[in-house]
């Protein structure tokens, strides 16, 4: 869950105008990891920038802590205001996974190396924002006490409490004591789409049976019987035979294909070649199953603008025409397995 090598790699002291960009990555991951949105990470990181260019970077002495400070300061904000507008859990939404796109970025491949689980992601939003900041510093990148004392602000020993106090809460909330196991989760992600694929009821039963289904979307999203259940209001919980044998009698439009973010894996569901949901499954301590659905345009938003509408179209027809062996996404060409 940590890598200390993020800090390692990034220079004590930097100098000149692509200082910034050098931490731009680990930057947008503080603040995703924070918000659980990327359009929110990246226009906190934009905010940043912004103070970076007003302000006397000649006399910096420690440039990489000053940015830590900055953008773990204003994501803090920004989490006060949503919660404050009731923006964030009380609504539903859900964290917007973090896709693997074709080739990553400097911020994704950062991010791979702070990974967090999706379940946990959740869990955080139990912690107030200062502890949720001290939590993320230390386990997703591995910063000191005095490192995060300064950047909220606080002695190094409240910080050091903050974070004993937030693992015990999430360590109550149902936290795993060990990370998850991915090559488990990775498992049933490829039960549950070749279930919902196949619309075999028989499967899904199995898969699903003794889960909870938590979504964001307060009504059916309405592509099929399939993604009505997958998506229902995140008081169901998916257990009972009838809801999910239900499924039976459905023959949706759109396609399941297995997606990749950081080390977990989870289900998209494409319809014409647009994501209307992602499903992704998570273990807690006690090791019961829960399901998260995310389906809300705003957060499915980025998922469909980095995989291109057009590239998952030509991709589809490609397959169910038995066509050979490559295909173009966001312009890249890349060869089929």
């Amino acid at each position: 869950m940590t890598d200390s090598s993020i800090d390692r790699r990034a220079p004590a002291r930097l100098d000149g105008s692509d200082a910034f960009d050098r931490e731009r990555g680990r930057l947008v991951s503080i603040a995703y990891r924070m918000l659980g949105s990327r359009a929110e990470a990246e226009d906190i990181v934009q905010d940043a920038w912004l103070k970076w260019q007003a302000s006397d970077r000649a006399a910096f002495l420690q440039p990489v802590a000053w940015l830590t400070t900055v953008v773990t300061r204003l994501s803090i904000d920004r989490l006060r205001a949503l919660r404050t507008e009731h923006a964030a859990r009380e609504k539903g939404v859900l964290p917007e996974p973090w896709l693997d796109p074709v080739v990553p970025s400097a911020e994704d491949r950062v991010l791979d190396g702070a990974q967090l689980s999706y379940g946990l992601m959740l869990l955080l939003d139990r912690l107030s924002p200062d502890a949720r900041a001290a939590f993320l510093l230390r386990e997703g990148f591995d910063c000191d006490y005095e490192t995060i004392g300064a950047a909220l602000g606080k002695p190094a020993d409240h910080c050091r409490q903050l974070i004993h106090r937030a693992k015990a809460r999430l360590a109550r909330a149902g936290a795993p004591l060990k990370p998850n196991d991915f090559d488990r989760q990775r498992t049933v992600v490829e039960h549950l789409r070749a279930a919902i694929d196949a619309q075999d009821a028989t499967a899904l039963l199995a898969v699903l049976d003794g889960a909870r289904v938590v979504a964001d979307a307060p009504e059916p999203i309405g592509v099929s019987a399939v993604a009505r259940i997958l998506a229902a209001n995140a008081r169901v919980a998916a257990s009972g035979t009838e809801t999910v044998s239900s499924i039976a009698h459905a023959r949706p439009a759109f396609i399941a294909e297995t997606v990749s973010f950081g080390v977990e894996a989870g289900v998209a569901l494409v319809l014409h070649g647009e994501i209307t949901a992602l499903c992704v499954p998570w273990f807690d301590r006690d090791d019961a199953l829960t399901l998260y659905v995310v389906s809300r345009p705003s957060s499915l938003a980025r998922a469909n603008r980095m995989l291109g509408h057009a590239a998952i179209a030509r991709l589809i027809a490609r397959i169910a025409l038995n066509a050979p062996s490559a295909r173009n996404v966001c312009g890249a060409e890349i060869a089929l397995a």
